[in-house]
C-alpha cells in the first residue's frame, strides 16, 4: 500500500487484491471522521461506555473531554 494512499485507494486494493467486502474502522477520532468526510461509510455504531479512553485532549467525535483536565494520565 502505498504511504500517501487515499481511502479510496486503500479500500480498492483491500477490495480488489485481499476480497474485503466489509472493514469495520477502530481508531481515533481522525481515522474515523475520514471515511464519513469521503462518504465511504455506510454505517455508523455507536457505543456508550461509562469509560472515556485516551488522552484528554485527544481528537474525539463529540469535542474534547474537558472532564479529565488535571487528572494524572491512567
Amino acid at each position: 500500500m502505498p504511504q500517501d494512499a487515499t481511502w479510496p485507494v486503500a479500500l480498492d486494493v483491500l477490495c480488489q487484491v485481499y476480497g474485503v467486502r466489509r472493514l469495520m474502522v477502530e481508531s481515533g477520532g481522525m481515522i474515523h471522521t475520514q471515511p464519513l468526510e469521503n462518504h465511504l461509510a455506510d454505517e455508523l455504531p455507536l457505543v456508550i461506555a461509562p469509560l472515556l479512553v485516551g488522552q484528554s485532549d485527544a481528537v474525539r467525535m463529540l469535542g474534547p473531554a474537558h472532564c479529565c483536565e488535571g487528572l494524572p494520565p491512567a
